[in-house]
């Protein structure tokens, strides 16, 4: 009899309180490899995928963009890039910009010559960049403080890694990057100083991440809620414990430890959309369209979702 109402008693519970499990889904992210895109690693590494019942695999690319031309191929269900890639996928309609999730004011900078003074000595050089980047539009931002444009230099699509040999070699004049890769140039080269940096040229990086519109509509009932769950988690853990945040992105990344933290300082990991964010997305949007990259305005109402991050917390969309 006892053993009868034990029964009872559990069949009763697994009706009334349902455990969610989503073990038969296999969720891929796509991300590049910058300490830049660390609220996802984070979550990866400290398990907390795994606490919401996840099984996600993280693959990683030199660069974000690098990441989003195999994400469109492919078919993951996430992608984790930069500012301008977000944008470039969002337009093309097949996935949402669902958050942001890091914002810089120096993680990208245009580096030459230590007698360079200013954009006119880069006029008609060539310049080393990584195409549909953030890169791009930096270099566009510090010639556009100098009168002049990116029309004015003869841009070289060169890979992340690439573009260190080039500039100490003599390849190219000048380059436009991100972190870590000035510590790399600096321990080859004492030549070389950075001219400027996002912040001198009042450009704000975000990075963040989309979801594929198909799996949005086909997503098991609460995946998506658990998996929002451990990117804020991811988030939060970054916020609170710089230190151990750190050691996470070095364990992730395999960088050293020095080069994550040369990365990160004065990141923002919180998770945010506001008007200042929005703002410098059509503002590249703007940027995208003179150089025909984009052929028409993004529809935003459509391109972005940003209610995956208001059912986490209201205060996290701003300015609506």
């Amino acid at each position: 009899m006892t053993r009868f109402l034990l029964a009872l008693t559990i069949a009763a519970t697994m009706m009334v309180s349902p455990i969610w499990t989503f073990a038969a889904t296999k969720i891929n992210i796509y991300s590049g490899v910058s300490p830049a895109f660390s609220v996802p690693f984070v979550a990866h590494v400290n398990g907390y995928f795994a606490d919401e019942g996840l099984d996600v695999e993280i693959k990683t690319f030199q660069a974000g963009a690098a990441a989003a031309e195999a994400f469109r191929s492919v078919g993951a269900q996430f992608l984790v890039t930069c500012d301008q890639p977000m944008i470039q996928n969002a337009a093309a309609g097949d996935s949402v910009i669902i958050t942001q999730f890091s914002a810089s004011s120096s993680m990208v900078w245009v580096m030459g010559p230590k007698d360079a003074t200013g954009p006119a000595d880069l006029k008609g050089k060539k310049i080393g960049v990584f195409r549909k980047s953030g890169s791009e539009f930096m270099l566009e931002r510090f010639m556009e403080s100098g009168g002049l444009s990116v029309d004015d230099v003869e841009m070289v699509h060169l890979a992340p890694f690439d573009q260190v040999p080039a500039l100490v070699n003599g390849d190219v004049y000048a380059i436009s990057l991100w972190k870590p890769f000035d510590v790399k140039v600096m321990g080859l080269s004492d030549d070389f100083g950075i001219l400027a940096t996002t912040g001198d040229v009042g450009y704000q990086l975000y990075c963040g991440m989309l979801a594929s519109r198909n799996y949005l509509d086909s997503a098991p009932e609460g995946e998506m809620e658990a998996f929002m769950r451990a990117v804020k988690k991811g988030s939060d853990f970054l916020i609170n414990n710089p230190e151990e945040g750190a050691e996470a992105i070095a364990k992730f990344t395999k960088l050293k430890i020095e080069d994550v933290k040369h990365t990160i300082d004065g990141m923002n990991f919180e998770l945010v959309s506001d008007e200042a964010f929005r703002t410098q997305m059509r503002n590249i949007e703007n940027f995208l369209l003179k150089l025909e990259i984009l052929k028409e305005p993004v529809n935003w109402d459509e391109a972005a979702d940003y209610s995956h991050i208001k059912k986490l917390d209201p205060d996290l969309v701003r300015d609506m």
